[in-house]
């Protein structure tokens, strides 16, 4: 998936008939890895009984949001579906919000997701509105040159990487993060913050014709 990143820094204006050919072949090499994750798609639900007091979780597992009350920073939810094998893809849509946490975890008994992770979390978070961050063991300071309003992640687990995406449209996505780690057994967790309202809202999808359509609830 190297070629993701490359393509984002082509510029508008090419002269060259073989530069032009090698814009093409990185158009058709992005198509099909687009086409390759659709493949991965895997309905994720959040599981209410794993809720911190301080949020709210939709009838139908689709969406969470911050209750208005609650002292923790990071109060979080996990999905009901953990991983242990496999290729799997999801995406969140976090529209406006300033604060947000998504991505996965081991830890199936906690409800807030610590300032300062230790091993055992895998993150991509926003905060103060414009900062954007991958969070593990480490934090590590990530500078997009876009804001992110959907975000995919997908996870091979054979493989150990977890990536997440700047997802653009339906057949456009931009790899901005990838953690590489042996896991466990490990479930995606979400967390809208503790400074406003506004819901995390996982896609939904259903096959037809091969391409999924996606449906927000």
């Amino acid at each position: 998936m190297a070629f993701l990143k490359k393509i984002i820094g082509v510029p508008k204006i090419i002269v060259g008939k073989k530069e032009l050919e090698e814009l093409k072949q990185e158009c058709v090499e992005l198509k099909q890895d687009c086409d390759e994750i659709r493949k991965k798609f895997t309905k994720v639900t959040l599981n209410p009984d794993t809720a911190n007091p301080s949020l709210a979780v939709s009838p139908d597992g689709s969406q969470v949001r911050f209750k208005g009350e609650g002292s923790a920073e990071w109060p979080s939810v996990l999905s009901r579906e953990g991983f242990t094998s496999g290729r799997h893809y999801w995406e969140v849509e976090v529209g406006e919000k300033g604060y947000w946490a998504l991505g996965i975890s081991k830890y199936l008994d906690e409800k807030i997701i610590p300032e300062k992770p230790e091993m055992g979390y895998w993150l991509l978070r926003r905060w103060k509105g414009n900062m954007y961050e991958a969070v593990s063991q480490s934090l590590v300071p990530l500078t997009l040159q876009h804001k992110l309003y959907k975000v995919g992640m997908i996870l091979d687990y054979q493989k150990g990487e977890l990536s997440f995406y700047n997802v653009y449209d339906g057949s456009t996505r931009y790899e901005i993060h990838t953690f590489n780690y042996k896991f466990t057994e490990v479930y995606p967790v979400f967390s809208p913050g503790s400074h406003d309202r506004g819901p995390l809202k996982i896609t939904r999808f259903k096959s037809g014709d091969g391409n999924p359509k996606r449906q927000l609830y």
